[in-house]
């Protein structure tokens, strides 16, 4: 009775058959290629007192379609802001009015998140460069950093009439949603095997956020320093439900350069 042995000529037929298909079947396969972007993006100005500038950095994988090159970056956006002074209500009615000289409201506001970036290139008449069109998804949430201690006009604990007089003592970290998308259209020039460079027109679009007090509208009552002595009427902090947040959504142009290395 015949037996099939590991080292019979079947058993090594079979094997070398089967390494020829899965060496076939891989030549056939394109494997995404692997890259790393960073970028600068130039909005010009300022806007919801953030800076004009922003960078970015990610991890794409890129592979040829009968469309074209498609590619799936993940990565990361930050675009910061210098801390400024907040506008001053005016008091609500029947309340001293604010204090101008004796109030500060103080915010920052940055724009940051990890995004996606989908895109689809195709060459150009031109050798080695090519054009792109694609989405931002994500990358985009706005957040604002406050702080403000304001009074009225007369305050203290023997102001006249003392009802009327107030102090508001309030902070807050506002954010909004960062899922926005964003269309991009650019190119790109391949230097090398290795690298390329390419140029962006990004149309940043986000929500911004900003906190909004009204001066005057807590429940006020007599205030004491630690040695236990009047200093004037004063609300609980944060204790302002008649407090707002305006929201404004925003499409911001910016011209990106970026750096790629290809692996």
């Amino acid at each position: 009775m015949p037996t099939f042995l590991p080292h019979s000529t079947h058993f090594r037929a079979a094997a070398l058959l089967a390494l020829s298909g899965v060496c076939l079947g891989a030549a056939d396969f394109d494997w995404p290629q692997p890259e790393v972007k960073i970028r600068t993006a130039f909005g010009g100005g300022v806007r919801d007192q953030l800076r004009g500038n922003a960078i970015g950095f990610g991890f794409n994988l890129a592979t040829p379609t009968a469309l074209g090159e498609a590619s799936l970056e993940l990565g990361y956006n930050y675009k910061t802001g210098d801390l400024y002074a907040g506008s001053l209500q005016p008091a609500v009615a029947g309340m001293a009015p604010v204090d101008l000289r004796n109030s500060v409201e103080r915010k920052a506001n940055d724009l940051k998140g990890f995004a996606v970036r989908v895109a689809l290139a195709r060459p150009l008449p031109w050798d080695s460069w090519s054009w792109h069109v694609g989405l931002m998804i994500g990358g985009a949430k706005f957040r604002q950093e406050m702080v403000g201690d304001s009074r009225s006009t007369p305050w203290g604990p023997t102001a006249t009439p003392l009802a009327t007089t107030w102090r508001d003592t309030y902070n807050a970290t506002p954010e909004s949603g960062g899922f926005k998308t964003s269309p991009l259209l650019g190119a790109k020039y391949r230097v090398n095997r290795s690298s390329s460079v390419e140029i962006n027109l990004l149309v940043l679009n986000y929500t911004a956020v900003d906190y909004i007090h009204q001066p005057g509208s807590g429940v006020y009552t007599m205030g004491q320093n630690a040695q236990g002595t009047n200093i004037g009427m004063i609300s609980t902090h944060n204790g302002f439900p008649a407090d707002s947040l305006a929201k404004n959504t925003r499409w911001w142009p910016h011209l990106e350069l970026g750096w790629t290395w290809h692996f």
